[in-house]
C-alpha cells in the first residue's frame, strides 16, 4: 500500500534549508489561521488561541526574523488547515489546488522541523509543530511507519518531562495546561497509530502521572496568571478534546495487563477480560454524565461531541465482543450477546453516517479519516451470512448502503486491503438472495453490490499482484483458555467511577503475558470471514484502514511533487 521512499527525518537533508519564501502571503497566513480555529483547533485545542494568534500576527509581519520554532509551527498549521477543506474550497480561497498546496506545507514544515533542530532542543512549541506535522502526514504515511515518528514525539515529550503532570513542578497554571494538552493529544494520537500498527507500547503504557488538561475555556487561562482558574461544570470549548483524552486512558492491547499472584500466576490479561463489560458499563455512564449530558446538538462541536464519543464505546463493545467470539470459537456465543453485539455494529455506523451527512460537520470531517468503522462492518458482514431476514437483517443493509454512499466506497478501491474487503459484502448479499428466492422474492441488488462484484471478480489476478509481503504477525496478549464468557461483573469488584477510571494495575506491561496468534482463532470464529490473499488477521484487527491506497512520490524537500488528494483518491476508505 505505501511505497513512498521519504525518509523524513533521516534523509531530508540533514542541512539548514530558508523556507521564508514559502510562507504564503500575510492575507493568506491569516486566512489559513482562521480556517485552522474553525476547524482543526476546536477538536485538538493543542494551542491556546489568544496567545498563538498574537505571535502569529506579529511574526506574519515580519517573517525574516521569526524564530525557528514558531515558523515549525505555522507551517505545521498551514498543513494542517488545507488538510481539513476540499478541493473547491481551496479554489475559492487560495486560487490553487489543494494537491498543490499540501505539497508545498508538506515539505515546508519538514524543512522549518529540521531547520529547528527539532529532535535536539528541548522546546514545547517544536513537540507542537511535530505533532500537527504527524496528524497531516498521517494518510500518506505507512501506519508502521507512523508509529516510529509518533516514537520520536513520545521521547521528544518525555525528555521535557510532558508525561509527568506540571503542577507538582511549580509550573504556572498556564505552562501546565500547555503541558497537558500536549501530552495527551501526542499519547491519544501515538495510542491509535499503535492500534493500526498492532503494537502494545505506546505512551501510556510506560508510566506518568500527567492529568487530563482542565475543562475551561481558553479565555479564563491567561499566560501570567498565578493561580489556576476553577474548572467548570458543563460544556466549554475542551468538549470534544475531553472526550477524546478519555479514550486515550481507555482499555486496549497497551493497557490490558494484570499483576502476577498466587492465583494467577501468569498475568494473564486480555480485552476480553470479564472485567472489561462492567468497566465499558461504567465508563459509558461517566461520559455521558460528565460530557454529552450538556451537549446541545444544534451546536456542531456538541453534535460532534455526541456522535463521536458514542461511536467509540460502540467500537469498545465490538473489539471486546470479536475477542469472546474468538476465545469461545467454536462454541458460539449465546443469541442474545451476538444480537447485542449486532445492534453496536450498526449503531456505530449509523453514528458515522450522521457525521458525514451533516452540512456544518464539513470542516471536522478531516479527523473521521482515522475512524473508519471497520469493525463494525466486519462484525455485521460476518453476521449478515445468516442473518438474512427480519428488522435487523434490513436495517444493517440499510445503514451499510447510505454510508457507502456518503463516504464514496466505490469511487476507489485499490489497495490490497480494500480488494479483500470486497468479497465480503459479495457474500453476505448473496445468501441474502438466496433466502429471498426461497421465499419467492427477489431483491435488486444495490449499486454497491454490483460494484463489489465487479472488483471481487477482479481481486484474484489484483490479489497476486497488489498483497504485499507476508511480514510476522503481532501477538495479541489474552486470557486462557479457561476463560468463562459471562460479562459479570463481580460484585465485589463493582466500584464507583474515580476520575481516570483505572482497571488494571500499573504492573510492567512486559511481565508474563500469554500470547496466541489470532489469525488461528479467528479462522475458527469467523470461518465466512477468511479473506482471500496474504491478509493478516492480526493487522486487520487492530483497524490496518483509513489510509490513502496509493500515496505521492515524496523524495526530497526540492521535488514538491504534488500530494495526492485524499478527498479524490480512497475517499471512502478515509
Amino acid at each position: 500500500m505505501f511505497d513512498s521512499p521519504d525518509g523524513f527525518p533521516f534523509v531530508v537533508g540533514g542541512q539548514f534549508g530558508s523556507v521564508t519564501d514559502q510562507h504564503p502571503s500575510a492575507i493568506q497566513i491569516f486566512q489559513l489561521w482562521q480556517i485552522y480555529l474553525d476547524n482543526v483547533n476546536p477538536l485538538l485545542k493543542l494551542t491556546h488561541t489568544p496567545t498563538l494568534q498574537v505571535r502569529i500576527i506579529e511574526a506574519g509581519a515580519n517573517l525574516d526574523k521569526v524564530s525557528r520554532s514558531l515558523e515549525a509551527l505555522m507551517f505545521s498549521i498551514y498543513l494542517m488547515a488545507i488538510t481539513s477543506i476540499d478541493e473547491a474550497e481551496c479554489q475559492a480561497t487560495f486560487n490553487e489546488s489543494r494537491n498543490t498546496l499540501l505539497a508545498k506545507y508538506y515539505y515546508s514544515a519538514q524543512q522549518a522541523l529540521l531547520n529547528a533542530g527539532f529532535m535536539r532542543n528541548p522546546d514545547i512549541t517544536l513537540v507542537q509543530a511535530y505533532l500537527l506535522y504527524l496528524l497531516g502526514s498521517r494518510q500518506y504515511t505507512d501506519p508502521r511507519t507512523m508509529f516510529c515518528l509518533t516514537g520520536i514525539g513520545v521521547r521528544l515529550a518525555q525528555r521535557i518531562g510532558l508525561h509527568r503532570d506540571g503542577a507538582q513542578f511549580n509550573l504556572s497554571p498556564f505552562e501546565v495546561e500547555e503541558r497537558r494538552r500536549l501530552w495527551w493529544t501526542l499519547a491519544g494520537f501515538d495510542r491509535r497509530i499503535g492500534e493500526l500498527s498492532g503494537s502494545i507500547i505506546t505512551a501510556i503504557s510506560n508510566g506518568g502521572n500527567c492529568k487530563l488538561p482542565l475543562n475551561i475555556n481558553d479565555a479564563d487561562l491567561h499566560l501570567h496568571a498565578k493561580d489556576p482558574p476553577p474548572p467548570h461544570t458543563g460544556a466549554t470549548e475542551m468538549i470534544f478534546s475531553l472526550a477524546r483524552l478519555e479514550f486515550a486512558k481507555a482499555p486496549g492491547n497497551d493497557k490490558m495487563k494484570g499483576q502476577s499472584s498466587e492465583t494467577n500466576p501468569h498475568a494473564i490479561a486480555s480485552v476480553a477480560d470479564y472485567r472489561l463489560s462492567g468497566y465499558l458499563e461504567r465508563f459509558s455512564t461517566h461520559m455521558e454524565d460528565t460530557y454529552l449530558r450538556y451537549c446541545d446538538p444544534k451546536v456542531p462541536l456538541h453534535y460532534m461531541t455526541l456522535l463521536m464519543t458514542r461511536s467509540n464505546i460502540c467500537k469498545l463493545k465490538i473489539v471486546s465482543g470479536f475477542f469472546r467470539v474468538a476465545l469461545t470459537a467454536p462454541t458460539p456465543l449465546p443469541a442474545v450477546e451476538r444480537e447485542d453485539l449486532f445492534i453496536e455494529a450498526i449503531k456505530t455506523i449509523e453514528y458515522d453516517s450522521m457525521m458525514q451527512a451533516r452540512e456544518n460537520l464539513k470542516g471536522f470531517l478531516w479527523y473521521t479519516q482515522m475512524h473508519f468503522p471497520f469493525p463494525a462492518y466486519i462484525c455485521l458482514l460476518a453476521d449478515l451470512r445468516h442473518r438474512t431476514t427480519g428488522d435487523l437483517c434490513e436495517r444493517a443493509w440499510a445503514t451499510i448502503c447510505e454510508n457507502a454512499d456518503l463516504r464514496k466506497m466505490t469511487a476507489h478501491m485499490r489497495s490490497p486491503m480494500h480488494l479483500s474487503f470486497s468479497p465480503l459484502f459479495v457474500r453476505a448479499w448473496d445468501a441474502r438472495e438466496a433466502a429471498e428466492a426461497a421465499l419467492g422474492r427477489t431483491i435488486a441488488p444495490p449499486r454497491l453490490i454490483t460494484h463489489m462484484r465487479q472488483v471481487a471478480a477482479r481481486l484474484p489476478k489484483a490479489a497476486k499482484k497488489q498483497t504485499p509481503a507476508p511480514t510476522p504477525s503481532p501477538k495479541i496478549p489474552v486470557i486462557s483458555g479457561s476463560y468463562v464468557a459471562s460479562a459479570q461483573t463481580p460484585p465485589e469488584q463493582q466500584q464507583a467511577i474515580p476520575g481516570a477510571l483505572p482497571l488494571y494495575s500499573e504492573s510492567d506491561v512486559f511481565s508474563n503475558l500469554q500470547h496466541i496468534d489470532m489469525n488461528r482463532q479467528f479462522a475458527t470464529a469467523f470461518p465466512d470471514v477468511n479473506l482471500p490473499g496474504e491478509m493478516d488477521w492480526n493487522y486487520l484487527m487492530q483497524e490496518y484502514s483509513g489510509f490513502i491506497a496509493h500515496p505521492p512520490q515524496m523524495n526530497a524537500y526540492a521535488n514538491q511533487a504534488p500530494l495526492q488528494d485524499p478527498t479524490q483518491a480512497a475517499a471512502a476508505w478515509q
